[in-house]
């Protein structure tokens, strides 16, 4: 058993054989990471300072206060978590398994279900929803390529128990969602 460690360790913190980055994969997980930290504070920092213009707030501390804020923090943690996980995982699961199909949309997958923790429990049920429909199409996308034709009607089956939640279950979905629906179909 200390012999597998030993050998998913060497090959981590240099690279795996099936890996195509330049660098080593824990090099290219953190990298990553802090990539798109950077990216998602600057995305939530200015929104956050559109939303308080738009709504004309005069309070400056209000407008400072969203360069240190918990909400944007944890936002951010969530995406660069998300970003950690999936890459890295993605370069243990070609390490201990080969180049698979699969491997993209079932690290992206459980990093999604692992970082929505940083979401607020209350919005956790959409991001979720958003995280497991965007999954799917991934893999639906892929399949395409590949001709796949069983999961193009997976992909099918899916949308249609999506329509019958919002013509029917309007109460599982969150009010934004449900307002964002609403507004997509003009009710």
């Amino acid at each position: 058993m200390n012999n597998i460690a030993d050998y998913v360790l060497s090959k981590v913190f240099f690279k795996s054989d099936d890996c195509n980055h330049g660098c080593s994969c824990i090099e290219r997980s953190t990298g990553a990471t802090v990539r798109s930290f950077k990216y998602s504070y600057a995305a939530r920092v200015i929104l956050s300072l559109l939303g308080l213009l738009l709504r004309k707030c005069k309070d400056p501390k209000k407008y400072l206060n969203i360069l240190y804020s918990y909400h944007t923090f944890r936002f951010c943690g969530f995406i660069s978590s998300y970003t950690f996980i999936s890459q890295f995982l993605l370069c243990l699961m070609k390490l201990l398994m080969g180049n698979k199909q699969y491997q993209a949309f079932l690290s992206g997958l459980i990093a999604g279900m692992t970082s929505i923790q940083f979401i607020k429990r209350e919005d956790r049920k959409t991001y979720a929803l958003y995280l497991i429909v965007r999954s799917i199409e991934t893999r639906f996308s892929q399949q395409l390529k590949d001709k796949n034709y069983i999961f193009i009607l997976l992909f099918a089956i899916m949308q249609t128990i999506n329509g019958y939640v919002y013509f029917f279950e309007q109460d599982c979905f969150g009010q934004d969602q449900l307002g964002t629906y609403q507004k997509i179909a003009f009710q």
